[in-house]
């Protein structure tokens, strides 16, 4: 572990101990994740809880390469109803790719990521939630798997419901990453559209598109959660790029937990 991943890894250990440690907090009534889908939600997880959401990928490139990610991590720490703190990190990434003779394999950890959301409108506001979430990464990879650089960037959440007990939501993203010792902007747009299914479940069905140095690709995913109590959730995912440079296809099961102090 590198000392800049170390050091951020404390910082998030003290703010987790710090609000366990805050007075009487609010939180929505039921979960709700920025995960398994690309798109964030407008929410925030409410004054003083801890959220924390994890899972693992497997997915191809479009070039043959197989990769696992995990844990993909998001840790969540609510300061007031319209604003948290976010720190996440997809963890350990191994790679596979085809070689002459054979494969390849190499390993490493990925950059680390410090953030934050604002809720601008809620849904009371017309009908119509509105969010801001800038980030910046971190250069804490290794083994070639980050940019080297911090890098910063953020999206813009919003979300509405529709007829029939459907909702609909989108991310616009943009970040300055660096690019062999060059800076170029990424630029992300997503559309999600979900419903409540039987029991504790629920489903999304979601299109994004990301343009990455002149570079384009398209992707479908669709995946289901699952509530089990008030505060915890499961999850699966499953995409495949449909042109120019997404993945092939990717899946990926994921977990979450909230602690609301009392």
């Amino acid at each position: 572990m590198s000392r800049l991943r170390a050091l951020w890894l404390t910082v998030a250990l003290c703010a987790c101990s710090v609000s366990v440690c805050a007075a009487q907090s609010s939180a929505p009534t039921g979960i709700n994740t920025d995960r398994p889908d690309f798109t964030d939600s407008t929410d925030v997880v409410g004054h003083h809880v801890i959220q924390l959401e994890t899972g693992i990928r497997f997915e191809r490139t479009p070039d043959a390469i197989d990769r696992i990610t995990t844990p993909q991590v998001l840790v969540r720490f609510g300061l007031g109803s319209r604003f948290e703190l976010r720190f996440g990190d997809d963890g350990f990434e191994s790679e596979s790719t085809p070689a002459p003779a054979g494969r390849t394999h190499v390993a490493g950890s990925a950059d680390a990521q410090l953030g934050a959301k604002v809720k601008l409108l809620g849904n009371s506001d017309g009908g119509f939630a509105l969010a801001a979430i800038p980030f910046l990464s971190l250069p804490t990879a290794s083994g070639g798997f980050g940019t080297g650089a911090f890098d910063p960037g953020f999206k813009l959440a919003w979300e509405t419901d529709l007829p029939r007990g459907f909702g609909i939501s989108g991310n616009f993203y943009a970040a300055s990453a660096t690019d062999d010792a060059r800076r170029t902007w990424d630029r992300q747009v997503s559309v999600s559209m979900d419903h409540d299914l039987a029991g504790s479940w629920s489903a999304y069905w979601e299109a994004y598109g990301a343009r990455h140095d002149g570079r384009c690709g398209c992707t479908l995913d669709t995946g289901v959660s699952r509530g089990i109590g008030p505060n915890r959730q499961i999850d699966f995912e499953i995409g495949r790029g449909i042109d120019g440079n997404a993945h092939d296809w990717f899946a990926g099961l994921g977990f979450a937990v909230r602690h609301v102090p009392r």
